[in-house]
């Protein structure tokens, strides 16, 4: 009697790849573990690049990156819970946040002598550490700000500091070269920063700094991280908010560089702050957005989600909150717990990993 053969359930590579593609990457990592077929296709360089760019493209982000004093957490942004939490370090020391950048976190400390800066992707739980610079500014302020060069796939860490009133920077690239590398200045007499607010802000392969001159103007400093030059240092015009009177946050939404002005004057219940745009091609602001809030808030814009804005109380247990541009109601969404959240940021849940670079 002839055997019957035994029935198996087969999908072919390319409609597991279309499934797995529109999944977070905590499940992706999980599903590695099903076959032999679906490790292999979840390995390659083109899967991980492909969910990269369906993440950047989604509507909204898949997480918000909440960082606390010596761990984040992720919360996902459709359950608006918490999706994954990663310790820093153990001896609760404070962290500064460097820029998110495709699904990797950068972050330092500025309050030790060892200022070694961590690059980290919260779905891998990968990391890896750059040693600090050999140069050490004698005051001031200093950052380190992650970006990425999308022409070459390069990831880049730029080191920022303040001399006597010059901006110096410095690039390290992830997995290419092992020394920084200084940015020529930018030669202009008649310039010179008063204040410069230390962390910049990436957008498409540029890092962007805000500064303001010693009359107070305020001026948009830009990097091209591909060139490792100052590409641009532009005067701009934010009448009638002056500097002595209003908190000025650069941020990056959906794709665009941003300013939002927080004025000190408040009236008894509620308070106004501003938000204006930059479109990412003509490099002028373009959308200009005023929101009512509570008085006691202190809140910053993380993404607009059609006629929505997702706000983050940063006075208020990292309480996040959407903002309807059309009615001007506020939503609460989540609610942190009582540790200080000092950043809340978007974040995209990626497979990037630091092990390739």
């Amino acid at each position: 009697m002839e055997k019957k053969k035994e029935k198996t359930n087969y999908f072919p590579n390319e409609i597991i790849f279309k499934i797995l593609l529109f999944l977070p990457g905590t499940s992706i990592l999980r599903f590695k573990s099903v076959s032999k077929q679906w490790n292999s296709i979840i390995s390659t360089h083109f899967f991980i690049k492909s969910h990269l760019k369906n993440a950047i493209n989604a509507p909204i982000p898949s997480n918000i990156l909440l960082c606390y004093s010596n761990h984040v957490s992720l919360v996902d942004t459709e359950t608006w819970s918490i999706s994954n939490k990663l310790f820093l370090n153990r001896r609760n020391e404070y962290q500064s946040f460097g820029g998110s950048c495709n699904g990797l976190v950068c972050f330092y400390n500025e309050y030790t002598s060892s200022r070694d800066v961590l690059v980290i992707n919260p779905t891998t739980r990968e990391w890896i550490t750059i040693p600090k610079p050999f140069v050490k500014p004698q005051f001031g302020e200093f950052s380190y700000t992650l970006g990425f060069v999308p022409s070459t796939n390069e990831y880049k860490v730029v080191w920022f500091w303040m001399d006597e009133g010059n901006p110096n920077f410095e690039i390290w690239t992830l997995g290419g070269s092992k020394s920084w590398r200084k940015v020529p200045q930018f030669a202009n007499p008649n310039l010179d920063f008063a204040t410069f607010y230390a962390r910049g802000i990436y957008s498409n392969g540029i890092l962007v700094y805000l500064g303001f001159d010693q009359h107070e103007k305020p001026w948009l400093l830009s990097i091209d991280l591909k060139l490792e030059k100052i590409s641009s240092v532009d005067l701009i015009n934010l009448d009638p908010f002056k500097k002595d009177s209003n908190d000025f946050i650069l941020g990056e939404l959906n794709g665009n560089i941003f300013l939002t002005i927080i004025p000190d004057l408040i009236s008894q219940n509620e308070k106004e702050i501003h938000i204006i745009i930059m479109d990412k091609e003509r490099k002028e602001w373009v959308r200009k957005l005023k929101l009512i809030v509570p008085r006691m808030s202190y809140m910053r814009p993380l993404f607009i989600n059609r006629e929505k804005i997702l706000l983050q109380d940063v006075c208020n247990e990292a309480g996040l909150y959407y903002y309807d541009l059309e009615n001007e109601e506020i939503e609460k969404v989540y609610m942190g717990d009582y540790d200080f959240c000092y950043h809340a940021y978007p974040h995209i849940d990626s497979l990037v990993s630091l092990r390739g670079l």
